[in-house]
């Protein structure tokens, strides 16, 4: 979608979309752990789970949207290519944004358990005696 709108080519071997999105997801992971770190949250799988639903609902009520206004036009005929960047995606159905839902709070779960064990693992570190 990023290299659709951006360049209006439908290759996915086109590697700046690529770049953009991975690039997005570390800044997502670094707002999650900077949120944690000034004790806005706590990192817990419950609180990452939420995190994820709340990217999701960012992804698709705010950034596809933009995506579909600034979008290029397509090299295909109009109405043959579902995949157009709209409000949670609902040219493809509803199934499309629970797959995405799910995919969100997957990735925000395992970000959430993962900074827990991290965080549990330094307050056993900085308990631990002196050797």
């Amino acid at each position: 979608m990023v290299n659709r709108t951006l360049f209006g080519v439908i290759n996915p071997n086109f590697w700046v979309g690529w770049v953009i999105l991975v690039a997005a997801l570390i800044f997502a992971i670094a707002v999650f752990i900077i949120l944690e770190r000034v004790h806005l949250l706590r990192a817990h799988i419950r609180s990452g789970v939420i995190y994820g639903a709340a990217l999701w609902l960012f992804a698709g009520v705010v950034i596809m949207p933009i995506l579909g206004f600034i979008e290029k036009p397509s090299p295909v005929p109009p109405g043959s290519d579902p995949m157009q960047a709209t409000v949670m995606m609902h040219s493809l159905g509803p199934l499309a944004s629970l797959a995405a839902l799910i995919a969100w709070v997957l990735f925000g779960a395992i970000l959430g358990a993962t900074e827990s064990a991290h965080q549990q693992r330094n307050t056993l570190l900085a308990g631990a005696p002196a050797r």
